[in-house]
């Protein structure tokens, strides 16, 4: 899949040509994250159109997380150990998670520098640890799913991605 300022398109023989995928909007996908633990399972945020999944390796699409339907989403991410666990969170949002494969919602109630999140990550070595980058406040992490945040030091950075090394 590839994620553009025009939506999702995909590719059946090895990137030799392109289709767009016509169960996403036309929209821009500002982040786009496939689980680990479930690769059939795919998360997009997008711009003004909030989050977008899919349970069928990318063959259709439904909206979710309600609260996000109009937001611009640039941080989405799924627990590496568990598909159903997944994070989604942008310009004004805060952080909001669901632990039902996006069935429902609920948002983060620690208190964070500032609501504009710029990425999200689950630890792959921490289990249940989340990251969340803010614009220019820092990045921080929770071990309890958002209920309290602390901070490593990372005042002030502006990330745009986060990676597992």
């Amino acid at each position: 899949l590839l994620a553009t300022s025009t939506g999702l398109f995909e590719s059946n023989d090895h990137a030799g040509t392109w289709k767009q995928v016509d169960t996403f909007p036309s929209v821009a996908i500002l982040r786009l994250e496939r689980s680990l633990s479930n690769p059939d399972h795919w998360i997009a945020g997008t711009e003004g159109q909030g989050v977008w999944i899919s349970k069928d390796d990318g063959q259709t699409w439904q909206p979710t997380a309600p609260d996000l339907a109009s937001s611009n989403v640039y941080g989405v991410a799924f627990d590496p150990t568990n598909s159903s666990r997944m994070a989604a969170g942008g310009w004004g949002t805060g952080l909001h998670l669901s632990n039902d494969s996006g069935s429902t919602w609920t948002r983060a109630t620690g208190t964070l520098p500032s609501p504009h999140i710029t990425a999200i990550i689950f630890d792959q070595a921490v289990e249940g640890r989340i990251w969340i980058s803010t614009f220019e406040k820092g990045s921080l992490y929770s071990d309890d799913f958002g209920n309290t945040w602390s901070d490593p030091t990372l005042v002030g950075a502006y990330v745009f991605d986060l990676g597992y090394l």
